[in-house]
């Protein structure tokens, strides 16, 4: 026996057992203070606490391939995160509340009486699963037996940990995230200075990683720290670490210089020209945001509103920087966009620029006169530098994307009334040999207003440039000439209200001349074609606004003169005209059905040599020279069906042609000069 239990025997025996085995001297000792502690606890000197020491723990055991685990899904009473002390694991990851629980076990201990084997009688898994839908099988029924015979559950230790976590953390929070009020003044000067949604979430991120409290000193944003943008329309563009919220601050702010020089190809590269009209920006929380991104659109969203709701309440937007405003806010959500999508500019002009490696838009307002610029910088990876004003942000979409998207906002107004909008091209520049401007951005805003719901905007004046791209390479599959796409706006712009149409064709000699092969490649398609000017062909001669425009401009050596398909026309300004061309459209008029308005009127630029015309004028036959005075000459001539007589009337810069019908003394006069 051992030495403990000799002592406690000693002390049972004792008055009981007049034999109790005798113990010498230090086991009396021991006897006399365990006899001594026992009566000062039945006393109630003393407390006694017990502690329990497992060294495994059922929700560390349980097996992550079990069936019945792994089947299990979420229902209303089961609680997936933990915000509750005192959670009870059904299953792997998913914690019931301790008080449904006991609810539960309750129940399955409500009923009276006994089966037939003798056992208590219990509510069925139906029965129980339609009040707790987290008992959802047997071996769940199982588990509400085991603590009802045991009387007590076990809470999740995990859970019960990261309770205690999340309210210590409740008094180490940043400001950021327990004062909302701090937060929107913190963003209030940034959303004053048109910072995009996800640099100020960077930033704030930032800040609660560093523990830095917000202050009253506001950095003043910029994309290209200590550059300046150039003055000829070419942005720098800059190397972007990455718009996700991963990405540090200093990341962000780079001002690495880069080269994203677009490939040469036909002006309909393989490139998706669908896109959202609206623009608006998508924000999803990410895991192990510091802060949800949401919280700061939330922010935008509602400072937003409250700007457009102060705005000039009859909806015309005359300050420039209201323009910007309303362009760079309606981004943040639908519900900006719709508010923002209301608003009237009173435009005067409007110019799209394409360069090489950006697109600008430059606006003419007409109350003030003041010019609003906005600018779209190529990025790596399908991304864009934007810049409104002294304003710059990035967006992960193409700048032809988001330079097309808002050209329709500003344009799609039905009260707009442009006196002028003009299609340029940046000038060659040799730093990229071989390289044709880009020109499908043009496709992809045209697309864009061929919607049937958008009314047809009202332009006096349509100045639109040509490139020789497509012509001269023959590989476009979905424009067959490079007229093609101006026949998409016209088909936009609205019948009789447009008055003159200024056409262009991109100066390319240079580039020419900079490529042997690019030579090589045009001296085939003469060889083959004949021609190397712009042909007014396909959809453009379809259009109601180009049969019904008053004055055509094509002062360009690069454009046909095609006057078969110009008679409709008022006036036509041209570069020159020597009289071999003169000749050649007065056999056009001469032919059955081409006689052009009465008043037409050809302008030259190029001043005309009169004595030249008069000589070859009176060797023709069928040209009668009726008139020469100070600086004019005039000649008459019969249709070819002697039916009208045409008389051109010739300055040093005009030639006018008139008609009527041919009288019987004329044309046998005509016939006998003959």
């Amino acid at each position: 026996m051992s030495k403990f239990r000799r002592i406690l025997t000693y002390i049972l025996d004792l008055g009981v057992n007049p034999k109790r085995q005798p113990l010498d001297e230090e086991d009396l000792k021991l006897a006399a203070y365990l006899i001594d502690l026992g009566e000062s606890i039945d006393k109630g000197d003393f407390d006694i606490e017990m502690e329990q020491h497992l060294s495994n723990f059922e929700d560390d055991l349980q097996d992550l391939k079990d069936d019945e685990c792994h089947k299990i899904q979420m229902y209303p009473d089961v609680v997936h995160l933990p915000g509750k002390p005192n959670m009870i694991q059904f299953a792997h990851g998913e914690f019931v509340e301790l008080d449904k629980v006991k609810e539960a076990v309750a129940y399955f201990g409500s009923k009276t009486g006994l089966n037939n084997n003798g056992s208590k009688v219990r509510p069925s898994l139906e029965q129980v699963h339609t009040k707790f839908r987290f008992i959802r099988n047997r071996h769940h029924m199982d588990k509400l037996r085991e603590y009802e015979t045991l009387g007590s559950t076990k809470a999740n230790r995990k859970s019960n940990l990261e309770f205690i976590s999340m309210e210590l953390e409740k008094e180490m929070a940043h400001t950021f995230l327990t004062n909302r009020q701090a937060l929107k003044q913190h963003i209030q000067p940034r959303f004053e200075a048109r910072w995009s949604i996800p640099d100020v979430h960077r930033e704030v991120c930032q800040m609660i990683r560093d523990g830095q409290q917000p202050t009253n000193y506001v950095p003043k944003w910029t994309m290209f720290p200590g550059k300046s943008l150039p003055s000829n329309n070419t942005l720098v563009t800059t190397a972007s670490a990455s718009n996700s919220r991963e990405a540090s601050s200093a990341d962000a702010r780079s001002g690495e210089v880069v080269d994203n020089t677009k490939q040469l190809r036909v002006g309909v590269i393989n490139r998706q020209l669908k896109c959202d009209k609206r623009g608006v920006e998508v924000y999803e929380n990410q895991y192990g945001d510091l802060i949800k991104i949401t919280k700061i659109l939330e922010i935008y969203e509602e400072k937003t509103m409250k700007m457009f709701k102060e705005l000039n309440k009859d909806r015309l937007i005359t300050a420039k920087d209201n323009i910007y405003n309303i362009l760079f806010h309606r981004r943040h959500s639908l519900k900006c966009y719709r508010e923002a999508k209301g608003y009237s500019y009173p435009l005067q002009k409007v110019k799209f620029i394409v360069g090489y490696k950006e697109i600008k838009i430059e606006i003419l307002l007409e109350l003030t006169g003041e010019i609003v610029t906005l600018e779209y910088g190529c990025l790596r990876g399908d991304r864009c530098a934007v810049v409104y004003g002294d304003s710059t942000f990035q967006l992960d979409k193409s700048c032809d994307e988001v330079a097309a998207v808002d050209f329709h906002f500003l344009l799609k107004s039905p009260l707009l009334q442009l006196a002028e909008l003009e299609f340029f091209f940046e000038p060659y520049n040799p730093q990229y040999p071989a390289h044709f401007p880009d020109t499908s951005v043009l496709a992809r805003v045209a697309r864009m207003f061929l919607d049937q719901r958008i009314a047809v905007t009202s332009v006096k004046k349509l100045s639109f440039m040509f490139t020789r791209e497509v012509m001269f390479m023959e590989k476009s599959a979905r424009f067959r000439h490079d007229s093609s796409i101006i026949g998409l706006f016209l088909k936009h712009l609205k019948s009789c209200y447009l008055e003159e149409i200024v056409l262009r064709v991109w100066n390319d000699h240079n580039l020419i001349t900079s490529s042997k092969d690019l030579q090589t490649v045009i001296r085939e398609f003469v060889e083959r074609n004949k021609k190397t000017e712009i042909q007014m062909e396909g959809l453009i001669l379809e259009c109601d606004s180009w049969k019904n425009a008053k004055i055509l401009n094509i002062e360009d050596s690069l454009i046909a003169r095609d006057w078969a398909r110009f008679l409709h026309f008022q006036t036509v300004c041209v570069l020159q005209m020597d009289v071999n061309r003169i000749l050649n459209a007065k056999n056009i008029f001469q032919q059955k059905d081409m006689l052009p308005y009465n008043g037409f009127t050809i302008q030259v630029q190029e001043e005309m040599n009169l004595a030249e015309i008069r000589i070859v004028f009176q060797e023709i036959r069928d040209l009668v020279v009726t008139g020469v005075g100070n600086n004019q000459l005039v000649a008459s001539c019969l249709t070819n069906d002697k039916k009208d007589c045409i008389i051109i009337t010739i300055d040093n810069r005009n030639i006018v042609i008139t008609h009527r019908r041919s009288r019987k003394k004329e044309r046998v006069e005509l016939e006998t000069d003959n």
